[in-house]
């Protein structure tokens, strides 16, 4: 069973651990993604949502989107720059390499945003 999960955020980090939270609940009903797999999406979740946030200027929103099933979990970043702002270049911070551990595959944005995340997927043990 596919399990999609989508929202647009401000540059609030307070409001990335109810977004966590809401996606463990949608992932634990009979979905059959076990605690560790849960454990993982809920840190690639916060890491790419602390990475945004870390890039982003005041007034700037990014939607996520979590899809999810019994074999991977892929999570997308996609700003939505207010009119007039520009976004931030910050160094990749040390979530990066968190992230690595965790996942198959991390794609970081190296042309407007230097070290934004775009997409990270996780496979979940069989």
């Amino acid at each position: 069973m596919l399990v999609q999960c989508s929202i647009r955020l401000p540059r609030d980090v307070e409001l990335v651990t109810a977004f966590r939270h809401e996606v463990d609940e949608a992932l634990r009903d009979d979905r059959g993604i076990g605690d560790s797999g849960r454990a993982d999406v809920g840190l690639v979740v916060s890491e790419v949502c602390a990475n945004v946030v870390a890039h982003l200027v005041r007034g700037d929103q990014y939607d996520v989107a979590v899809l999810a099933d019994v074999v991977a979990c892929v999570v997308e970043v996609r700003p939505v720059t207010s009119a007039g702002a520009t976004g931030g270049n910050r160094p990749a911070s040390s979530g990066l390499r968190i992230l690595a551990g965790v996942a198959e595959s991390v794609e970081v944005d190296d042309d407007d945003r230097p070290g934004l995340l775009r997409r990270v997927r996780i496979e979940f043990a069989g």
